[in-house]
């Protein structure tokens, strides 16, 4: 998310393009819910200068460090909450397995036949996180 930018943000088709990874499989769609899709906005319009979609106060793109001890540490402590950047709860809110492995693009966990035999187009990845 930190390397994101606003030319690969799709807000009115709720989604973003992750266009480099270190793996094929990490080149892809990734569905923006619903519930989060205001922060995005925010975000986007907050400098319209930056090329980044998450930037520091005077416009600068963030390091992961600097973010996560920074702003993500201090926020899960604020709300009590014990998660990483990185936790899914498609699984908790009841999201078919299969969809998931193709939200988070863990290229180990996808079987032969889901690569296969599974197609999914970005409403019904934007309609499995909206289940959060």
């Amino acid at each position: 998310m930190l390397d994101l930018k606003k030319e690969n943000v799709h807000l009115e088709e709720q989604y973003f393009d992750v266009i480099k990874s270190k793996t094929e499989n990490g080149i892809r769609k990734v569905p923006i819910a619903y519930k989060v899709l205001p922060f995005y906005k925010t975000w986007y319009e907050r400098n319209p200068d930056c090329e980044y979609l998450l930037h520091t106060e005077d416009g600068k793109h963030f390091l992961y460090r600097n973010y996560y001890d920074s702003y993500f540490v201090p926020l899960m402590k604020q709300l009590n909450i014990d998660r990483t950047p990185h936790c899914c709860m498609l699984a908790e809110a009841g999201v078919d397995q299969t969809i998931i492995k193709k939200i988070v693009e863990h290229s180990g966990a996808i079987t032969l036949t889901e690569k296969v035999c599974t197609h999914f187009d970005i409403k019904e990845l934007v309609d499995a996180v909206n289940q959060i």
